[in-house]
């Protein structure tokens, strides 16, 4: 594969990092104020603590910027790699 058909794998590990990170901050925002009815398992998948909290909020974003990060450069290493 050319070098333009080619993915960045550290570009690719912080979009993903900020897609997770968005999405967590998203259910976040819907736990603290609507209460955890459509959320709570997404942010479980990062946090054990109470949805809506900010304990929730600290440690389920760490979690989820790495877990995008890992997850955005192994989707990378894999495209770059079954595109040769």
């Amino acid at each position: 594969m050319s070098e333009a058909g080619r993915l960045n794998v550290v570009r690719c590990a912080a979009t993903g990092a900020a897609l997770l990170s968005a999405i967590f901050v998203l259910c976040w925002l819907a736990a603290a104020l609507f209460g955890a009815i459509g959320s709570h398992m997404y942010m479980a998948m990062f946090t054990p603590t109470l949805p809506g909290s900010f304990i929730a909020l600290a440690a389920g974003l760490c979690w989820s910027i790495l877990f995008g990060a890992v997850a955005g450069g192994v989707l990378a290493v894999f495209y770059n790699l079954f595109g040769r």
